[in-house]
This record gives C-alpha cells, structure tokens and sequence, in this order.
C-alpha cells in the first residue's frame, strides 16, 4: 500500500528552516548566519571586483582605439608628425 507523501513546507521566516527541517524547527545558529553573511559580503565583493576589472578593460580597449585613431589621423593628415628619414 503506497504511503501518502507528507506535505513540506518550503522555506520559511527569513530561510530558518527549509522544507527537510521543518518537522523538527531548528533555528539557524549565531555561528551560522554569521558565517553566511561574512560569505554573501566576500561574493558581493568578488562581484564589484570583477565588475570594476570587466569595465576597465573595455574603457582601456576603446581608449586605445581612439588614440590608434587619433593617430592615423596625424599620420595622414599632418605631414609633420609622420617623419619619415628619406635615405639619401
């Protein structure tokens, strides 16, 4: 005879127990919250460190790309600024 499954609740009251824990209600210990927040903050970080370093390099790769421009401008267009050494 099949056993009727028992209904679980999902997560409740700020994540303190989740579905496999909530017959026998343990609240998160100190130690633990701590540990995931000290964790959250370290993730939000790598985040914003990965996200200033992605930004940079695209600023750096279009600055490049300008100047690059900028030059081929002087280049062509300013006969002073492309010296050139004419062998005699």
């Amino acid at each position: 005879m099949a056993v009727p499954a028992q209904e679980t609740p999902l997560e409740e009251i700020d994540g303190h127990y989740t579905a496999e824990t909530a017959r026998t209600y343990k609240p998160v210990s100190e130690t633990a919250k701590v540990a995931g927040n000290s964790l959250q903050v370290y993730f939000t970080i790598i985040i914003y460190v990965r996200t200033i370093i992605r930004s940079s390099i695209v600023y750096i790769f279009k600055l490049y790309i300008w100047v690059s421009i900028v030059k081929m401008y002087l280049v062509i267009n300013i006969p002073v600024y492309n010296k050139q050494v004419v062998p005699t």
